[in-house]
């Protein structure tokens, strides 16, 4: 831990004259070695100067540091005190400098709770009468304290019979108070017990003093026992006399229950001893204020390891006379020490719950229970046993996983306005199968102290909850039952009775998303089942007579040789298709895409239609029915009923028989064609389609440790609507074979693969570029010189380009005679040279792909020279382009690298296409180190776009799609980054990227607005907001509406930052709004906003990349809102107007009163 010292200074003076002599003295802890001391007092004491181990004050064992100067030239009496005033503070920066308070106080904790476990030291025979004693003060009638019935700790007040009413009725003559507070910490109960032990922390001293202005607080404990004695005085408000009293503490633990109780009252019940001694000693010396004492114990209830219930009692005498205000005041500060630990420990809530939930331990059988608890279970077993007498209506679900139902009854009654309250009666059994039933059931017996008057509607409900485990022991199956008489009127609206019928099941659902596991459950599934598949390459296969026959057969239908025209992709990296064959054929869809897993993962996907994944989807498609029926290891059928399709038609349904097999040891396929039986027959309103579908999977070479596999997809249906449009049949194509894109994006590991190719074009730039022919270093030197002759452009055309990013600077030039621009820009990036090289030379990587690439592909010569080609699709009514580029790269002294693209021709391997323009983008990227974590980027480009562009559009897609290549690597690089590497500068750079419009870059889903939409992609690309949003799920809420920056009234929120829920983000984000609006600059409507939430306190002090992120979310918010300046400049109008009527009727007034002329001549003539 450190030595802790004493640092004394001595101080003495032969007055403040010509030759000033100075010797210092004062005393301050210093909680570290000597040597510490002395290395920090060298930069503070810059003249003669001396610190020596002290032997003038052996009993401190601390140093003495003195100081004896004479100076030259003399002082001022002034600056004598300035340079005394220096001296003076040196302990105090000596004390914040080595101040470890925290860690010493968590250490003095730890040691008590070693202790508490001794088995040496049991209680003593006085210390267990005083403990019996304090536990009977609880059997008093308590009532609860008005407003505490909702709040985290109860409070409770007990009427003294010591107590009387003086003459004028706000006065009691003994002063005698009782209070109770009751409430779950989230600690241990032996850390509770050693926090209310360590009276002397440095935590509650400073705290003491704070309130209490520096008065008397003390503790001595008693050797070999379980007590001690303290001594508190508490500063009480204006007119009552401060009180002050000493108690006599004793704990034990009981033996039965382990609860821990925490006894106190006067010390002089305490035997004599040299610390009761001390204490009287102590308590002589003060004077002016009145003797007050307490008796009262704690009882700290183990619920869990770390958590427990803390239930406080005492009776005080607080001495003399005092006002019931200062007597409430009193008893309000005492009781609230329970909220202290409680706010002190809490912990996030989920966590404590599944704490609580581990120490779970069986219920008895239902044969163990008492005959009239067995009769309650089934009055509410009746509910179930009822079920099927009447109809149920089914109830809109917030989870496809979820079905809710309702059944309505009679409900007669007056009308009123009221609020409804349930008590009832919980029991919990367990049946013979395993299966755990919990029984609600109404009590009309028990009367609820809920501490003030309420007009409350006593409702009853009767509940039967049953959970039955399923196989593997690691699901379980829930239903629930509720029968609820509201009591009183009920509206008969559908939509009312609904309401009130879902909101007791609500529960169910949110229970499940607690406990959600559905892509591990499905991975599980997923795993089992390509094992499955994979024992047929370890033997021979047994298929089941036509299953091999199908797979050829729907093989040979749906065989794809000819041309087909290409279909607009919504993903970038499925490629879509489709052909139109000739009458009395259907047409024919295919979708190819890489998928980043083994073929019998992606075939066990496809084949489980009944996963979760599958039904959630189903959710969101409107699919009404999906069933799945196996037939044998390698053939099943499946049926699926989807809503209206079209406008004005029925529901569609499919089904169909589907059999996977092996082509060969690396190709996988699943073939499914249409299939009747009467197991399916015909429904009533819904229209049988047919569908034929095979799905091809293909083992690639895996990219690092990433398996890869070729999907083919290919599908033909017939919706049976009569004659469909080509039109319409592509569109529908595109859902359909939108399926590739569901399983792309469940095994997507794009990043990874990503950080492979960089990592291999890592390895390879280190081995060294290799030889440069003479060709290659022309390229290079000629890229250089665009700099030059961009510069030389600078000077007469040059503009500045206003970019998405204030980080990203960039300028414009145009040259006479040019049809296009040229442009410059430069930025830093938070990675090395290498890494930025290395994501440069990857063109094709995926996070570069685009709905617009058509063709990109690249051809290596060597380690430094390569030629990429690309095709894409320009909007309407531009023609497409493409383009050929020679890339390479080398370095150009320490720290500096270049890579310069220069556009060639190869009509051999790259022919120009019919309707394809060919463009050219010769640039030079300069690549400069900074430091170890940042690097500098120059990048200059000689776009030529190819035929006839305008200049406004040369100048827009100059900065929106060339110059913004710099902002991409810089925004690529700060995606990657953890939130545990973040520093101010990563704050400021995640700010700007929130305020990007085309951050985002999606448009809003249903029922979100802009701002959200921007949030939800970058919380989704940024790994470092991902992490924050995985630890506090409401950021993104709180995000979102800070961009926002809508002006709403503030709301208050005083929970810790560990339980924020997103509707507490959302207030918090919508506060800053005002703040902005009410200040001039950013910091401070920043500052104000931190100091109005504990949350953002916490946030703050916890997180160095946190306020910079406000801090410039905020100053662009400010800079670009009209009202904030609006509303200044309105009330500073405001504030002047109304300046000039006081000043209009302070002079009307004036002119009205009588004598001011004589007043006036009087003063005069003097």
């Amino acid at each position: 831990m450190g030595a802790k010292r004493q640092l004394s200074f001595r101080l003495a003076s032969t007055g403040l004259t010509p030759n000033v002599v100075l010797l210092v003295e004062m005393t301050v802890k210093v909680d570290t070695a000597f040597a510490g001391v002395v290395e920090r007092s060298s930069g503070s004491m810059t003249k003669k100067s001396r610190i020596v181990p002290s032997t003038s004050n052996k009993k401190l064992g601390g140093i003495v540091a003195s100081r004896s100067n004479v100076l030259d030239p003399p002082l001022t009496r002034s600056e004598g005190l300035l340079l005394l005033d220096d001296l003076l503070s040196l302990p105090s920066i000596l004390f914040k400098h080595f101040d470890r308070s925290v860690e010493i106080d968590e250490a003095a904790l730890a040691g008590l709770v070693a202790r508490f476990d001794d088995p040496g030291c049991f209680p003593k025979a006085h210390e267990n009468q005083l403990i019996d004693r304090s536990i009977g003060y609880a059997n008093k009638i308590w009532t609860r304290v008005n407003g505490t019935f909702s709040e985290p700790v109860s409070f409770f007040t007990a009427t003294s019979m010591e107590s009387s009413i003086g003459k004028k009725g706000n006065a009691t003559q003994t002063s005698v108070v009782w209070g109770k507070s009751e409430g779950p910490v989230d600690a241990s109960a032996t850390r509770v017990l050693a926090y209310l032990l360590h009276y002397m922390s440095y935590e509650r001293c400073a705290e003491h003093n704070k309130k209490n202005a520096g008065i008397l607080r003390l503790a001595l404990e008693i050797p070999g026992s379980r007590s001690m004695v303290q001594v508190a005085g508490t500063k009480m408000p204006v007119g009552v006399d401060n009180r002050v009293s000493a108690a006599w503490w004793a704990w034990r633990r009981e033996p039965d229950e382990g609860d821990y109780i925490c006894a106190l009252a006067p010390y002089e019940q305490c035997p004599e001893n040299d610390q009761t001694r001390a204490v009287g000693a102590e308590l002589a010396k003060l004077k002016g204020f009145c003797r007050g004492s307490f008796h009262g114990f704690y009882r700290i209830k183990p619920l869990a390891p770390n958590v427990c219930k803390v239930t406080f009692v005492f009776r005080g005498d607080m001495g003399g006379q005092i006002p019931k205000f200062a007597e409430a005041f009193f008893t309000k500060r005492v009781l609230g020490i329970v909220t202290k630990i409680q706010d002190r420990y809490e912990r996030n809530v989920r966590e404590v719950d599944d704490e609580l939930r581990r120490t779970f331990t069986l219920p008895p059988q239902f044969n163990e229970l008492t005959s009239e608890q067995q009769a309650v279970v089934e009055e509410c077993r009746s509910l179930e046993f009822g079920s099927g007498v009447a109809k149920w209506d089914p109830l809109p679900s917030p989870s496809p996983h979820v079905s809710l139902s309702m059944r309505l009854g009679d409900n007669g009654g007056v009308m009123g306005k009221a609020e409804t309250v349930y008590v009832g009666r919980q029991i919990c059994f367990a049946d013979a199968a395993g299966s755990l039933h919990v029984c609600n059931a109404p009590r009309a017996d028990i009367q609820v102290d809920y501490g003030e008057r309420r007009t409350l509607v006593r409702a009853s409900s009767t509940v039967f909850w049953r959970a039955t485990p399923l196989p593997g022991d690691t699901q379980c199956k829930i239903v629930v039952m509720v029968c609820s008489d509201l009591k009183g009127w009920v509206p008969s609206f559908a939509a009312v009775r609904e309401k009130l019928a879902r909101m007791p099941l609500l529960k169910t659902a949110r229970g499940r998303e607690q406990f959600n596991r559905d892509a591990e459950v499905d991975g599980d599934e997923r795993e089992l089942l390509a094992r499955r598949m994979s024992a047929d390459l370890q033997g021979v296969p047994s298929f089941e007579p036509g299953e091999e026959e199908l797979v050829a057969r729907v093989r040979d239908v749906l065989d794809c040789d000819d041309d087909m025209e290409k279909l607009p992709s919504t993903d970038p990296y499925v490629d879509m298709d489709i052909i139109f064959p000739s009458a009395g054929h259907l047409p024919k869809a295919k979708a190819v895409a890489t998928i980043d897993s083994t073929p019998e993962l992606c075939a066990a996907y496809a084949a489980l239609v009944k996963s979760r994944k599958w039904v959630a989807d189903d959710a969101n498609r409107g699919t009404l029915l999906r069933t799945m029926t196996s037939e044998s290891d390698h053939a099943s059928i499946h049926q699926s009923i989807h809503s209206k399709l079209l406008l004005g038609t029925s529901s569609r349904e499919f089904v169909t028989r589907n059999v996977w097999r092996y082509e060969s040891a690396d190709v996988l396929e699943i073939a499914g064609e249409p299939y009747e039986s009467a197991d399916f027959p015909s429904r009533q309103g819904v229209v049988r389609g047919t569908t034929m579908h095979l799905f091809r999977f293909e083992r690639l070479q895996n990219i690092g440790e990433v398996p890869q596999t070729l999907l083919t997809y290919i599908q033909s249906s017939d919706m049976k609507v009569g004659i469909q449009p080509k039109k319409l049949v592509r569109k529908i194509g595109v859902g359909q074979l939108e399926y590739n894109t569901s399983m792309r994006r469940c095994f997507d590991k794009s990043e990874a693969v990503d950080l492979a190719e960089r990592r291999a074009n890592e390895t390879a730039v280190r081995k060294g570029g290799g030889e440069y022919a003479r060709e290659e270093r022309a390229i290079v030197q000629k890229g250089l010189m665009r700099f030059n002759r961009f510069e030389d452009l600078e000077s007469s055309t040059a503009q500045d380009l206003k970019m998405g990013s204030p980080l990203t600077q960039a300028k414009i030039s145009f040259q006479k005679g040019d049809t296009h621009a040229q442009g410059w820009a430069t930025t830093i990036v938070r990675a090395t040279p290498l890494e930025v090289l290395a994501y440069v030379w990857d063109p094709v990587k995926r996070s570069s792909k685009t709905v617009d690439n058509i063709e990109s592909r690249v051809t290596r010569k060597n380690l430094h020279n390569q030629v990429w080609y690309v095709h894409r699709k320009s909007p309407a009514p531009l023609e497409d382009r493409d383009y050929l580029m020679n890339f390479v790269w080398a370095t150009r002294g320490k720290d500096k690298l270049v890579v310069v693209t220069t556009a060639i021709e190869d009509e051999a391997q790259f022919p120009r296409k019919d309707g394809v323009i060919r463009a050219q983008f010769p640039s030079t990227l300069k690549i400069t180190k900074i430091n170890d974590n940042e690097t500098r980027l120059e990048y200059v480009i000689l776009p030529d776009a190819g035929g006839k562009v305008p200049i406004w559009l040369g100048r827009m897609i100059m900065g929106s799609a060339y110059l913004s290549f710099m902002t991409s690597i810089r925004e690529f690089f700060q995606e990657q980054r953890g939130v545990a590497v973040w520093a101010e500068g990563d704050g400021e750079a995640v700010g700007e990227a929130m305020l990007i419009p085309e951050a985002g870059g999606k448009k809003p889903k249903k029922g979100e607005n802009k701002e959200q939409a921007r949030m939800r992609v970058l919380f989704k690309r940024h790994k470092g907001l991902r992490e924050i949003q995985a630890r506090w799920p409401w950021f993104e809420e709180m995000m979102s509406r800070v961009v926002r920056n809508t002006l709403k009234p503030p709301g208050a929120v005083d929970k810790r930052l560990c339980n924020l829920s997103a509707k507490d983000g959302r207030t918090i984000g919508s506060s800053l709004a005002l703040c902005l609006a009410t200040n001039t600059q950013s910091e401070a409507a920043v500052q104000e906003w931190i100091e109005k939430f504990p949350a953002l306190q916490e946030l703050d002090d916890g997180h160095v990349w946190f306020r910079p992120m406000v801090n410039t979310v905020a100053m662009r918010l400010l800079a670009g809102v009209p009202w904030g300046a609006k509303m200044r400049l309105a009330m500073g109008a405001g504030l002047s107007f109304m300046d000039m009527i006081s000043d209009i009727w302070t002079i009307s007034r004036y002119v009205q009163t009588a004598g001011r002329v004589q007043i006036g001549e009087v003063r005069g003539s003097s």
